[in-house]
């Protein structure tokens, strides 16, 4: 076995290791700030561990069996890489599912927007007639109220 082979997995699973960090940290943002972007972010994150994991793993499965038998270091190496993409995959759902869900933020203004406003959804609909609405004052204030205690409550509205 050469050195290189060795220093390939290490490497690939020190790689492994940070993007399994950084997963870990967007998705604890995005259930903090739970926004489009910070879940935009985590599902980006999740794509990165992801891929690390996957160059891990091979690199790991690249070594000889056979010396990785008879040598220590090389089956050090070959769990070291093997362990390392486990975790990337495993903060790699975390941050995924996470980024897939919708965040708490857009589900209180669409139920701000519904309850104090009367629009149907915020969703982008390529309509005037369907995108921009007469709104009293009164409704306004209410919905910027309701959001605002929405906000200060963890989202009761």
């Amino acid at each position: 076995m050469t050195l290189d082979g060795k220093t390939a997995v290490f490497t690939a699973a020190d790689l492994a290791l940070e993007t399994a960090h950084a997963a870990k940290k967007a998705a604890l943002e995005a259930r903090a700030a739970a926004t489009a972007e910070t879940h935009q972010t985590a599902r980006a994150a999740a794509e990165e561990a992801l891929l690390a994991a996957a160059a891990a793993e091979e690199a790991a499965w690249a070594l000889d069996p056979e010396e990785a038998g008879e040598n220590p270091d090389v089956w050090e190496a070959h769990l070291s890489g093997l362990n390392a993409a486990d975790q990337a995959r495993r903060a790699a759902a975390e941050a995924r599912e996470i980024g897939e869900s919708r965040p708490a933020a857009t589900e209180a203004a669409e139920a701000v927007a519904s309850r104090f406003l009367r629009l149907q959804t915020l969703e982008t609909r390529h309509a005037d007639s369907l995108d921009f609405h007469d709104l009293s004052v009164w409704a306004l204030k209410a919905a910027l109220e309701a959001a605002f205690a929405a906000g200060r409550a963890g989202f009761e509205a």
